[in-house]
């Protein structure tokens, strides 16, 4: 009978734990807790004084996600503790005073031993430090290029009377952080650094409160208000995160075996990565400020005359009738640019019509000042069947623009960076709660507007972020150049979750081939010529001839970088892979500046004429000499390189003609490039290039297996597994083996082939030249 009863206490405490994967207490020291589980790997745990949890604003306004999956667990309490356990993780809260051990399930060694939360009173030794640390740089960032609107200073925000939160983490010898976005461009690795969450111009422009540990952790810390990441600088045994003015402490714990499945679970919370249109993965080229219509589509065809492929073009603030026009009446200079004539709603003969004849996009820059929780709480009221507020909702009067032709906007930080002293929201909030948020919620707003009217992609992005900017567009660094140090901003965006990243490419920079080099192995490239005289035709004949190579390069490399482009939705995995997120367990590549992953096989050296090689075999691009990695080399470049590119051995390239803009189809026929190392494999991802129908699945993959063996090599291409409308059914392939040493004959599918088969004994490349079925699949022996 006890047996029995044994029994089913333990079913029913199971059964629940399925149904209901939260538990909220009453702690022994007064405050109160509440855990809630919402995937197998990922716990939330808020601790507060008021017993009251309500939604977050992240949360209010579908940044951080509410939906929760069932999740199979284990709830028990035992001996002053709560436990929860998950196929992945195991939480012990203390019931005295809400300390918490995080471990993986099953592993006698914890992640985080010690995590506690405290609540501080007025004056404290704390905001004492932070005060002394921040001393000469105030919340207030200077004036922002361009904006010639005075703003009332805002006052510093100084709670010493207040409540405080203070969130301690105890770490481990030797752990190493990443993450916690852009702002700090000394390095990448946080130990031993504070962060300001934050948002300022120039300085921190996208914060982000999360950070995860090469240990196999992370932390998402869910406000929207200012708060600091002591990550070990004060006492170096701890990890702190303090919060003025707040009574409750709000933080997420994700589990994984190492950092790549860390960021695929906090990007599971606050989003993936967005995808932009396939054509915005070549060149965007910004024009001067002083160009008309008529420039432009000089401009456009010099591109073209010049074998210089580019696919956006955009126009800086002279195209509007008032020079920063922040207003929703805003209409084209028609003494510049003429996009509708005034008896005819026909656009054919006018110059965006034009453009789009060479293979352009157009975009326009915009200034924005607005209070975007008028349409998130609009949206809330019209889902709940309630009225709405009937005030203005600022990107609609875009639509009109797009209805012209327009496929894109780069939002200007101007205003919208800065602080609203004194303003109230309409949700009731002021700029305290709202300041870092806002930030996401301009481009989550135009990504509506854009989404809703035309029903594609379109290319959108902007300086200012905060949790969850990934999910919603592009971002640049502002006006912070195109120099090395950029290129921290960049790592550290990718490792908090942010793939769609780049900078002012070339910049500050010069001479201009390290900039070049650099600029067209970013996530996205742009040339912002606002000011300056950036056109690449008016380089030298050297420097034209770099950057022309360079971007022919890119274009071939679409099919690569798509691919990467939507991986990165997929899995959080950003394009731009900084050297830890790839060896976390090697020290030396702990905080390294100057060389990066481009996908999972091209090795970059930035700004350097050397290179750090990890274990391995590696070709150098420049040379194609195959050289034993774990050291560091001196590079020998050629004259129209701006720095080294070394390819992993093993690798499956896709390449693609080159083309001077790019069509939203996948291409017909693809070039594979493939350096045969014993057993290795790609896969290539692939959608329409412009629907939202990657958000529902619609993507297909092809696998790649290479297996080099004495007896020589075998290639296989995998049918194709899921799909999009519009996938090709048959499909070309170039395969290009390189370091072939000797060839007797191929064959396709059993098959001896006879023809498309030409091998180059000088340079030891095999070509062969196949038409399959895309839903087959195909093996080709080499002997």
């Amino acid at each position: 009978m006890i047996a029995r009863f044994t029994f089913l206490f333990s079913f029913l405490l199971h059964f629940c734990a399925l149904s209901n994967a939260q538990e909220q207490v009453r702690l022994q020291n007064g405050n109160y807790a509440k855990i809630e589980l919402y995937t197998p790997s990922i716990v939330r745990v808020r601790i507060n004084t008021h017993g009251k949890f309500s939604e977050s604003l992240m949360e209010r306004y579908g940044v951080v996600k509410t939906e929760r999956h069932v999740v199979k667990h284990e709830l028990k309490k035992e001996k002053g503790r709560c436990i929860i356990e998950t196929d992945s993780l195991q939480l012990q809260m203390s019931l005295a005073d809400g300390k918490v051990t995080f471990r993986r399930k099953s592993q006698t060694d914890a992640l985080v031993d010690s995590i506690g939360v405290t609540f501080l009173n007025g004056k404290n030794k704390i905001a004492d430090r932070l005060s002394q640390e921040f001393s000469k740089d105030s919340l207030t960032a200077g004036g922002i290029i361009g904006d010639t609107v005075g703003r009332s200073a805002a006052k510093i925000i100084n709670y010493q009377d207040s409540l405080s939160a203070l969130l301690s983490f105890s770490l481990t010898k030797g752990e190493r952080f990443y993450g916690l976005g852009s702002g700090n461009r000394q390095g990448i690795q946080r130990r031993g650094y504070i962060g300001r969450m934050w948002v300022q111009y120039q300085r921190s422009e996208a914060p982000v409160p999360f950070i995860m540990s090469n240990k196999g952790w992370g932390v998402f810390y869910n406000t929207t208000k200012l708060h600091y990441f002591d990550v070990g600088k004060f006492n170096s045994d701890l990890m702190q995160v303090y919060e003025p003015d707040q009574k409750e402490v709000d933080y997420f714990l994700f589990s994984g075996p190492d950092m790549p499945s860390v960021l695929s679970q906090y990007t599971l919370l606050t989003g993936k990565s967005y995808v932009l249109p396939r054509w915005a993965y070549g060149l965007a080229f910004g024009g001067n400020t002083m160009e008309n219509q008529f420039n432009v589509l000089e401009n456009a065809a010099h591109f073209r005359r010049e074998k210089i492929p580019c696919d956006i073009y955009w126009l800086e603030p002279q195209w509007m009738a008032k020079w920063y026009d922040f207003s929703t009446t805003k209409d084209w200079n028609k003494d510049k640019f003429v996009a509708e004539l005034p008896w005819t709603k026909n656009h054919d003969p006018l110059f965006i019509r034009r453009l789009s004849d060479m293979g352009f996009k157009l975009a326009l820059w915009l200034c924005v000042d607005h209070d975007f929780t008028i349409e998130e709480e609009d949206k809330i009221s019209k889902r709940n069947g309630q009225s709405v507020s009937g005030q203005e909702h600022w990107f609609e009067h875009l639509r009109k623009f797009l209805d012209q032709g327009v496929r894109g906007f780069k939002i200007d930080p101007s205003r919208t960076l800065d602080l609203h002293a004194g303003m109230s929201y309409f949700n009731g909030r002021d700029d305290r709660e709202m300041h870092n948020l806002n930030q996401v919620l301009v481009v989550k707003n135009l990504q509506d507007v854009t989404k809703a009217h035309l029903a594609t992609r379109t290319f959108h992005h902007y300086c200012g972020g905060y949790a969850g900017i990934q999910r919603y567009g592009a971002s640049t660094l502002g006006d912070n150049g195109g120099r090395p140090e950029t290129l921290l901003d960049i790592f550290n965006l990718g490792l908090s979750g942010h793939s769609n990243t780049t900078c002012d490419v070339l910049e500050g920079v010069y001479p201009l081939k390290p900039g070049i080099h650099m600029g067209f192995f970013l996530p996205w490239v742009q040339i912002n010529s606002w000011a300056y005289m950036f056109h690449p035709f008016y380089y030298s004949e050297t420097d034209k001839n770099t950057f022309r190579f360079y971007d022919q390069l890119r274009y071939q490399l679409l099919p690569y970088i798509y691919s990467n482009a939507l991986l990165a939705n997929q899995s959080g995995m950003p394009m731009v892979r900084p050297m830890p997120l790839m060896y976390p367990e090697e020290e030396r590549f702990s905080n390294s500046s100057r060389q990066f992953f481009f996908g999972e096989n091209f090795l970059i050296g930035a700004f350097t004429d050397s290179i750090d090689l990890p274990k391995g075999k590696w070709i150098d691009f420049w040379s194609r000499k195959v050289i034993e990695g774990d050291r560091k080399i001196a590079c020998k470049l050629p004259a129209n390189a701006g720095g080294p590119i070394f390819i992993r051995q093993g690798a499956i390239i896709p390449f693609q003609d080159t083309n001077q803009s790019i069509s939203p189809e996948s291409p017909g026929s693809l070039l594979l490039k493939i350096y045969p190392y014993r057993k290795s494999g790609y896969t290539l991802l692939e959608d329409d290039g412009e629907s939202y129908n990657y958000e529902k699945g619609a993507v297909s993959k092809t696998s790649f297996l290479c297996d080099q063996t004495r007896e020589g090599t075998q290639f296989t291409i995998s049918a194709v597994k899921g799909g999009f409308q519009g996938a090709p059914s048959k499909r070309m392939y170039k395969l290009e083996f390189n370091d072939i040493q000797q060839f007797r004959y191929a064959k396709l599918n059993d098959k001896i082939l006879s023809k498309g088969v030409s091998f180059d004994k000088v340079n030891s490349t095999l070509r062969i030249t196949i038409t399959v079925d895309t839903n087959s699949d195909n093996i080709i022996n080499v002997f």
